[in-house]
């Protein structure tokens, strides 16, 4: 008889069991997601760029998998609402990727052109 303080041998040691793989209790794929009760990292993102939040809004960035340009054009628009001193450097990366990922991207469309008032 195993005393109640043992566990069984089949419950210390993880086991093959049919195609998947029984591991250890709490053991969670590497691979997955978890949401905290604010939401997924991507609406953490839009909420903090409509409430004009940057540093709420970069948090969430760095958690995304991939930021979109769609994403970082919106980030480089709140660097220039909010005077942050990243709006000059992050245009300038926005407009590199723009003109290396956009869709029919033409020389006219990338061309800086000077603003007369």
């Amino acid at each position: 008889m195993i005393s109640p303080g043992w566990l069984s041998w089949s419950s210390r040691f993880p086991f093959p069991q049919g195609d998947g793989w029984v591991g250890w209790p709490g053991d969670f794929p590497r691979d997955c997601t978890f949401v905290t009760s604010q939401g997924s990292a991507r609406a953490r993102f839009q909420r903090a760029i409509e409430g004009r939040q940057v540093v709420m809004a970069e948090m969430a960035a760095r958690e995304l998998p991939w930021v979109g340009l769609k994403e970082a054009l919106e980030l480089v628009v709140l660097y220039a609402h909010e005077d942050s001193p990243k709006f000059e450097q992050a245009s300038v990366r926005w407009l590199a990727r723009y003109a290396l990922e956009g869709r029919d991207v033409r020389l006219m469309d990338v061309q800086l052109r000077p603003v007369i008032s």
